[in-house]
C-alpha cells in the first residue's frame, strides 16, 4: 500500500529527473500569465506592445516545453522497460522457435539440452541434432513421458508422444559409431514441466507452457506462443538452467545410449505388431533406475511400479505363510 501511495505523477517525474524541466515550464507559464494580465491593464503604447509580444512568444515556448517533457517522460518509460528486460536476461522475443533453434543447433559444438512432453518440435529438428551430434555435441533429453500422470493431465494423444521419442532415438542412434560423435542420455521425470526449454552451448531458449483449447479436438491442451532467447550472464538464464538441473538430478529413471540402441532394435523387430502398451513395456524394460533417486514410479493405471511388483508379491507370500502358521 505504501508503494502505491508514493507512486504519484510527481514521484514518477522525479524518478525520470524531469523536475527541472517542469520548474522551467512553470516559470514560463507564470511569466506568460503576468504578461497577459499587464497587457490587459496597459493595452496601448510601448508597454502594451512589449507585454503582448512577451505573451505571444511565451505561449509557443510553453507549448514546445510541454511536448518536450511529455516526450522525454514516455521515452524514459520505454527505455526503463527495455533496460529492465535486458538486465533480467531477455534480449529478444521470437515467434518462430524452429527457425531460431535451427540456427543455434547448426552452430552447436559442445552440448544441447532438450526438455518437453511430446518433443514435436524436436522431431522436426532431427537433421540439425544429428549433424550436431556427429560434430561431437552431447545431447541430453529431459522428458515427462506419456505413462506418467503429469503428462496425461495435459495431453491425451499418448501414443504420438511415444512415437516421437522412438523416431528421435532411432534417428540419432544412426551416428553412434561415428568417430568423435557426441553422447545421448535421456532421463524421465514424473514431475510436470512448466517450460519448453532448449540449451545450445551458452544460449538458452525457452517458452512457458500456456493452457488453451485444441481447435481440432476441443480438449484443453498446452502450447507456447512466444520464445525467450536468454544470455548466460543474466539472472533468468541461471534460474532456468538451475530448474533443468534440479529436475535432471531428481529423475528416477534413465535411458543410456546402449540401452536406447537395444530398445530401438527391439521396437524395429515388432514395428507392425506393437501396440502402445507394447512400446511402453519395451521402453520400461530398457530404462534403468537411478538408485540415489529411488522414488515410486506410477504407471498410467495408478498401479505400483513394475520393478517393485516382484517384491510386493514376495511380501504377500510371506504374509500367507505367517497366516498359515
Amino acid at each position: 500500500m505504501r508503494l502505491m501511495q508514493n507512486d504519484t505523477l510527481w514521484s514518477r517525474i522525479k524518478a525520470r529527473r524531469l523536475q527541472t524541466n517542469v520548474y522551467t515550464l512553470a516559470a514560463f507559464l507564470a511569466i506568460f500569465i503576468v504578461s497577459t494580465v499587464l497587457y490587459a491593464l496597459v493595452p496601448t503604447g510601448i508597454g502594451g506592445e512589449i507585454f503582448i509580444a512577451t505573451s505571444t512568444s511565451l505561449l509557443a515556448t510553453i507549448f514546445i516545453s510541454f511536448i518536450d517533457i511529455y516526450t522525454q517522460y514516455k521515452n524514459f518509460e520505454n527505455k526503463e522497460f527495455i533496460d529492465n528486460l535486458y538486465r533480467f536476461g531477455i534480449h529478444n522475443l521470437h515467434f518462430d522457435k524452429k527457425k531460431l533453434l535451427c540456427e543455434l543447433i547448426t552452430d552447436a559444438k559442445e552440448e544441447i539440452w532438450v526438455s518437453g512432453y511430446r518433443l514435436i518440435l524436436t522431431k522436426e529438428l532431427i537433421k540439425e541434432l544429428h549433424d550436431a551430434r556427429s560434430r561431437g555435441a552431447n545431447i541430453r533429453f529431459l522428458v515427462c513421458p506419456p505413462w506418467t500422470a503429469a503428462h496425461q493431465l495435459i495431453y491425451d494423444d499418448l501414443e504420438t508422444s511415444l512415437d516421437n521419442y522412438i523416431h528421435i532415438i532411432q534417428a540419432l542412434s544412426s551416428c553412434a559409431d561415428e568417430a568423435g560423435a557426441g553422447t545421448i542420455e535421456t532421463r524421465f521425470s514424473a514431475k510436470p514441466l512448466f517450460n519448453d526449454t532448449y540449451r545450445v552451448d551458452d544460449k538458452l531458449v525457452t517458452s512457458p507452457y500456456m493452457h488453451n483449447r485444441d481447435l481440432t479436438h476441443g480438449v484443453i491442451s498446452a502450447n507456447d506462443f512466444f520464445t525467450y532467447e536468454l544470455d548466460r550472464s543474466y539472472r533468468l538464464y541461471q534460474l532456468l538452467e538451475d530448474e533443468y538441473g534440479i529436475l535432471w538430478d531428481a529423475c528416477p529413471w534413465v535411458l543410456d545410449e546402449k540401452s536406447a540402441s537395444e530398445a530401438v532394435d527391439e521396437l524395429r523387430s515388432c514395428a507392425l505388431d506393437c501396440t502402445y502398451h507394447d512400446k511402453v513395456d519395451i521402453f520400461r524394460r530398457h530404462i534403468s533406475r537411478i538408485e540415489e533417486n529411488d522414488v515410486q514410479w506410477w504407471d498410467e493405471a495408478g498401479a505400483a511400479p513394475r520393478a517393485s511388483q516382484p517384491a510386493l508379491a514376495a511380501e504377500k507370500e510371506d504374509e500367507s505363510e505367517d497366516d498359515a502358521s
